[in-house]
């Protein structure tokens, strides 16, 4: 049976979602695996600052909890995320997972540093 939540999370991290963009996400020691995630790019701010006592990362993903259609083990500061980087030239960069700011039962919030 589908939970409310799983129902939730699989809609916003859909093909279908225009929101949404397709990301390698490679687990520490595994292989690479594409998935949909939700991406802020934090205003093109490619280095970590700390404003006001908070951490500004280069960017912040959300993706599923999901062994099937997302990422069930995180790993701060050894997985790696490759996305493509508007105020890059849209060239793909690699980010390294810095920290995990939220997870629930249906998701993962991360930030990301370059």
């Amino acid at each position: 049976m589908i939970t409310a939540s799983d129902a939730f999370i699989a809609g916003v991290l859909s093909a279908n979602n225009p929101f949404t963009e397709l990301i390698t996400y490679t687990p520490n020691g595994k292989s690479p695996v594409e998935i949909r995630a939700t991406v802020k790019r934090n205003n093109g701010v490619i280095s970590r600052n700390n404003i006001d006592g908070r951490t500004v990362y280069s960017a912040e993903i959300i993706i599923s909890n999901n062994a099937t259609y997302g990422i069930a083990v995180v790993t701060p500061r050894k997985d790696t995320v490759t996305m493509s980087a508007p105020e890059l030239g849209k060239v793909a960069h690699t980010f390294q997972v810095a920290g995990i700011l939220g997870k629930s039962a249906m998701g993962w919030h991360l930030g990301l540093n370059q």
